[in-house]
Order: C-alpha cells, then sequence, then structure tokens
C-alpha cells in the first residue's frame, strides 16, 4: 500500500531550446517539482534552463537516446524519494495543463501506468508520426495480447514505487515500448487517458524522430519481445489474470469468452480448422492459439477446431493437399489415396506444402461462411457485434 503519493515530472531535452522555455514555464504553473534531463543538447539548452534555478538539471555529453534520458530521470526521481515520475515532452505538443489530469487518475490508481493518448486527427499530425505509432501499437498488441491507444506517447505517469530497475534498457525512442511491454508482463496495468496534443507547422516543427531508423530500432526491440511473449510471458500473464478473477470467471470471460458475437465466434472455429489442416504439423495447435491471443478470439474453440486433423483424418488430410497440389501445378492427382505416406510426401514437399496452405485456407474461409450462416439463423441474439467488443 502506498503510503504517501509524491509525483515529479521528468522531462528529456535534446536541441529543443525553442520549446523548453515555454514549457517549463506552462510545467511550472501545476506546483510539481521538476527534472529536466539535457540529453547531450548541442543548441542553446544550457542558456535557457539557466533561467529556472528551481529546476533540477541532470546533463551529459554526447547525446545517448530519450530511452536513456527517461531511465536517468526517473531513477534520479526513486532516489529522491518521488513514488511517481510524470514524463513530458519538451517540443511543446503536450498541454502541460493536462498534467493535473493525469495526477488526478494517477492518484486514484497510483499503481497504473498512464499514457496520455494522443488524437491521430490532430491539426498538422506528421504523417511519419501516424504511421510510426500504428507500428508500435501493432507490436505492443503482439507482445501484450491488449490494445493501448497511443504506445509512443511521451506523457505519461510512471509509478516509480511498484517498478523495476533499471526501467528502461534500450536508450532511443523504443524504449519507450519496452517499458510499456514490459511493465505490462509483470502485472502492472497500463492504461490510456485521451489528452490534447498541438503540432506545430511543418516550417517552425523540430523532431528527432526518423522514421525508417527508429522503425528498424523498434523492430529490432520486438525480435526480443516476441518470442519471449509465445514461450512464457503470456502464460504467465494469464496466470496472473485467473489469480486476480477466479477460475470460474476467467474461463468464462477469457477462454469460452460467453455472449460473443456470431462473426468471431465464427472466425475462432475458422481460424482453428485452417491452422488444423495446415502443413504445421507438431504445432498447429500452438500456432492457432497464439494468433487467436493476439486477435482477441475464443482461444479454447480455436483449439477445439484444430483437432480436425485427429489420427483417423491425417491421410486423407495429406492426400487432398497433395492432390491440390498436383492439380494447382498441372500434374494431376499422381498419388493413389492408398499409397500415402511420409515418404511419398516428401518426395513431393513444394506440391504438398502448396496444395495443403490453400486447402487450409479455402477450407477455413468456407467454414466461417458455414458457421456464420447457421449461427445467424438459430442463434440470431449475438449477430451484431456488441459495442465493447
Amino acid at each position: 500500500m502506498l503510503d504517501k503519493y509524491r509525483p515529479v515530472v521528468v522531462m528529456p531535452t535534446y536541441n529543443n531550446a525553442n520549446t523548453l522555455g515555454t514549457v517549463l514555464e506552462g510545467v511550472l504553473r501545476q506546483g510539481l517539482p521538476v527534472v529536466v534531463v539535457n540529453d547531450g543538447a548541442t543548441d542553446t539548452t544550457p542558456e535557457v534552463l539557466r533561467r529556472y534555478p528551481n529546476v533540477k538539471v541532470l546533463a551529459y555529453s554526447p547525446n545517448k537516446g530519450k530511452g536513456y534520458a527517461l531511465n536517468k530521470g526517473m531513477e534520479w526521481a526513486a532516489d529522491q524519494g518521488y513514488t511517481h515520475a510524470v514524463s513530458i515532452d519538451s517540443d511543446g505538443q503536450h498541454y502541460p495543463d493536462d498534467i493535473g489530469k493525469l495526477v488526478e487518475a494517477s492518484r486514484l490508481a497510483p499503481d497504473t501506468l498512464l499514457v496520455g493518448a494522443r488524437s491521430f486527427e490532430a491539426e498538422n499530425m506528421p504523417a511519419k508520426n501516424s504511421f510510426g505509432n500504428r507500428f508500435s501499437n501493432f507490436w505492443y498488441l503482439a507482445a501484450t495480447g491488449e490494445r493501448l491507444a497511443d504506445s509512443q506517447s511521451g506523457f505519461r505517469v510512471y509509478p516509480l514505487h511498484c517498478m523495476r530497475r533499471p526501467y528502461i534498457h534500450w536508450p532511443r525512442y523504443e524504449g519507450e515500448l519496452e517499458v510499456l511491454v514490459k511493465s505490462q508482463w509483470r502485472g502492472l496495468p497500463v492504461r490510456s487517458i485521451p489528452v490534447r496534443v498541438y503540432y506545430a507547422p511543418p516550417s517552425e516543427r523540430v523532431s528527432h524522430f526518423r522514421p525508417w531508423r527508429d522503425v528498424m530500432r523498434i523492430s529490432a526491440l520486438n525480435w526480443t519481445l516476441i518470442p519471449q511473449a509465445l514461450l512464457f510471458r503470456r502464460a504467465l500473464t494469464a496466470l496472473r489474470r485467473t489469480m486476480r478473477k477466479g477460475w470460474r470467471q476467467f474461463v468464462r470471460e477469457d477462454v469460452l469468452r460467453i455472449g460473443e458475437s456470431n462473426a468471431r465466434a465464427s472466425a475462432a472455429i475458422a481460424l482453428g480448422v485452417g491452422f488444423g489442416l495446415s502443413p504445421l504439423w507438431g504445432f498447429q495447435g500452438v500456432a492457432a492459439l497464439a494468433v487467436a491471443y493476439v486477435v482477441r478470439l475464443n482461444k479454447f474453440t480455436t483449439f477445439v477446431a484444430t483437432n480436425i486433423s485427429l489420427p483417423p483424418a491425417i491421410p486423407f488430410i495429406l492426400w487432398a493437399g497433395y492432390a491440390l497440389g498436383g492439380v494447382l501445378l498441372g500434374k494431376g492427382v499422381t498419388l493413389p489415396f492408398g499409397e500415402v505416406n511420409a515418404q511419398a510426401i516428401a518426395l513431393g514437399i513444394g506440391q504438398y506444402l502448396l496444395g495443403s496452405t490453400l486447402l487450409a485456407i479455402g477450407c477455413g474461409l468456407l467454414t466461417w461462411g458455414v458457421v456464420y450462416t447457421l449461427l445467424s439463423i438459430f442463434h440470431p441474439a449475438h449477430q451484431e457485434e456488441r459495442s465493447n467488443g
């Protein structure tokens, strides 16, 4: 239990001298202590900071990246006894007046990491920022199974008292995604709160986000996160959720997904059938469950449907894939059903892989159509998607 709530504003900055003073004045009006991390700026940032003697400044050189700067500021804050760090960018895109909104929400949920979600419809929002954020949001969903409106927002409240040090390992923009994913893995709730945003006209804008370079760094980060997520992190998260909800509620809401729409129920069955007929022998169930988890389909139904490939059906499935591949390649059906075996399939592996993949996709789509039609006839109450998904 948190005895005392002590927030501090942590502001990383790099070559934003033109906007830094205005942002600082707005932040100081909120009545919170402020620490600015000068991330190796080469402009007049030191001169600007000297005008604010009440602001704590951490400085170093050369530039090491936003993730490094945030971690340094957060570690300093924790060492000083602060329980929460309110991070805000120094480029003027955030409204300092929204700090009060975030802090008030944080006081009500002190063990939650809050993210100020910007609107993608904001005037003058650069296309590269919109792309980068959607790209990051996708990887957050893939790594955690949870959706987040704005995983690249720098306007956040970090509950330092229940986070593990070092808070961020990756040094640049990708560090902001890393800390969200790892916090969620460790059972720390991550929640969005809408905030206002201002994007200056292109002629006045200073941005250090480089789309291709930073997207590649985010991709590199996710090459380390996704394998962990698939191997064991998701299982640990599900176990924590089960322990919080209780087994009955967990089975009803997370496994059976009772009350789900006909479209999504049909999709879960179709996904299982498709993977059950796919050439991923030995991994069909695991692969189907992983995809169902990412797209939030009924995992129990999906797994059951993969059992279309039970042992008695395997020879039929192998032959159907091999035969379809032969037809598509113009070879015809060259293997009689009675001669189906692993050696024969191995000799025509390309033909089999082509045919079985298309067989899986086709049967999956056909299954969705048939199941959806039947559910719409016999279970019309759930034909429309529920508004809360």
